[in-house]
């Protein structure tokens, strides 16, 4: 890293392999670092930090225990204890966090050029004569069909099974043993399912339009964005039963809607705006079910109705440990893996144990890093695990530039 000191904010340059604070980050990116009261950081903030076991580095991590907590990890999501110790309390993200945090899993705007869109892409009608598929999308026909649905598979290798999404990252395949000693960092098994997701889409209806919706399972529960034209409404559903709804005119042209499940929480955005934000109770990241091998579904009802750019994303997964993995895992490689996470009747193993608490005092935080699999933070520091106040630089806020 590289600073210059202006009124109160610090201007870093990103160099060399950076895996650890992000899912991926660019060389060249800039980090503005923020002089700001620690009393304001909030959970999931990032902020830059030196660290007693490398007092010579900066660390860029999210906060995730703050003063007096006590934090635990539990399924990828993160707990703390209320303060009479009686429950833990899950932590949910802002609806700016979700969007920010959000890791891609597939973009349909980004299918091989050399490959027939029509087998390039993970996105397959349920009766192909009722859609026509183009570059970026599909188009409702005329076709009369009584499921008229395009549903997500995810098949991460052309020639493997449908398998779970989980919390594998791409980028970390691409690092080679010499990058990843020079980082500091772990290799560890990937495979642990991820069911929190963010569906994207470009709606454009027709005059023929009756309805549109989006629709995302996890484990036994199915959760749905629907529009319909006769009640001008827009609602949210979970397992049927309607638990927000609001007016939603018919609209010309494309519009951006964006629906996601995480934290135990349905949001709805549109055109970058957010509409709904509903929490729900429940047990979160169950065993998972046949359903999460097809995890979202575009539904549509009228011709010349146009569905493009899908974009499928998934939520933060936080490991116990980037030295091993959270449940026991089969033997074997990729094919093994991909096998166990392909066969329902195998998914009992993967509960996994709640992770043990970490207790925080005054002016103490949490740091952990959103590449999990190979982060160094707060998990693996061998003298102390928390952050003091006094150590902290500042707040980040990432900017994508070179200058």
């Amino acid at each position: 890293f590289f600073f210059q000191a202006e009124d109160g904010i610090r201007d870093y340059k990103v160099t060399g392999v950076q895996t650890c604070a992000l899912p991926i980050s660019v060389e060249g990116a800039r980090l503005l670092v923020r002089k700001e009261p620690i009393e304001g950081y909030r959970r999931f903030d990032l902020f830059v930090f030196r660290n007693v076991d490398s007092p010579r580095r900066l660390f860029v991590k999210r906060v995730i225990g703050l003063p007096g907590e006590t934090v635990r990890l539990r399924r990828g999501d993160v707990e703390v204890l209320a303060d009479d110790g009686s429950q833990w309390r899950l932590c949910r993200k802002s609806a700016e966090q979700v969007l920010a945090t959000a890791v891609l899993v597939h973009d349909d705007r980004r299918r091989p050029r050399d490959l027939d869109p029509q087998r390039s892409s993970r996105w397959i009608p349920e009766a192909p004569a009722a859609w026509r598929q183009f570059a970026t999308g599909f188009e409702r026909t005329a076709a009369q069909d009584p499921d008229p649905t395009i549903v997500y598979q995810h098949r991460p290798r052309a020639d493997g099974p449908l398998r779970l999404i989980t919390d594998d990252l791409a980028y970390n395949d691409g690092l080679t043993e010499t990058e990843a000693a020079n980082a500091d960092l772990h290799r560890a098994p990937a495979g642990h399912p991820v069911s929190d997701l963010v569906l994207e889409a470009s709606i454009a209806p027709s005059a023929a339009t009756s309805f549109v919706g989006l629709e995302l399972s996890a484990g036994d529960d199915q959760f749905t964005w629907r529009w319909r034209r006769a009640e001008a409404i827009s609602e949210l559903t979970r397992n049927g039963r309607t638990v927000w709804s609001g007016p939603q005119p018919a609209w010309e042209g494309n519009r951006r809607w964006v629906f996601a499940n995480v934290d135990r929480r349905l949001l709805l955005w549109r055109d970058g705006t957010l509409t709904a934000a509903v929490p729900y109770e429940g047990e979160d990241r169950k065993t998972p079910s046949v359903k999460d091998l097809q995890p979202a579904v575009v539904v549509a009802a009228g011709e010349g109705t146009r569905v493009s750019d899908l974009v499928l994303r998934r939520d933060l997964y936080y490991r116990r440990s980037a030295l091993s993995p959270d449940y026991l895992r089969p033997g074997g490689g990729v094919r093994e893996l991909d096998e166990f996470l392909s066969r329902p009747s195998r998914w009992d193993r993967l509960q996994s144990p709640d992770g043990a608490p970490w207790a925080l005092g005054p002016g103490e935080y949490l740091a952990l890093g959103d590449n999990s699999a190979r982060s160094n933070d707060s998990r693996h520091w061998r003298r102390d695990y928390r952050v003091r106040a006094e150590t902290v630089l500042g707040k980040v806020d990432l900017r994508d530039r070179k200058s």
